[in-house]
């Protein structure tokens, strides 16, 4: 999902999300689509993690919010609003979910912590 030596910094074992959600499409990491991409949030951060047996090369991830920047586009195929996740501080790589997926996310964790950590995108 992420760069090798980025990995190694933010690799967890014992991710604590609070609001945690799996998603079987829609997800996109550097353009490439994700099946069974499992999402977090916490206090601390975004909880990234896959499925076995991914999960062996991309180990569970805890991106901290400040190494976060995002913006909202519209997809002119199908004209869903999605948001972009840049990924590390500089930027190695990129997160795409669709806005459904955030307002979901926020439903779960009640309130919209990616506009209260990030601010409003751009």
């Amino acid at each position: 999902m992420v760069g090798k030596n980025y990995q190694k910094n933010i690799k967890t074992e014992n991710p604590s999300p609070n609001t945690f959600f799996m998603i079987q499409s829609g997800a996109f990491m550097n353009r490439t689509s994700i099946k069974g991409l499992n999402i977090g949030v916490s206090s601390e951060g975004l909880f990234l993690s896959v499925p076995p047996p991914i999960h062996i090369v991309y180990p569970s991830s805890l991106i901290p919010w400040n190494e976060i920047s995002y913006g909202q586009a519209i997809d002119n195929n199908s004209r869903a609003g999605y948001f972009i996740f840049e990924l590390g501080n500089p930027k190695i790589s990129s997160l795409q979910l669709y806005s459904n997926t955030i307002k979901k996310i926020h439903e779960g964790y009640g309130i919209k912590i990616f506009f209260e950590q990030l601010g409003e995108p751009n």
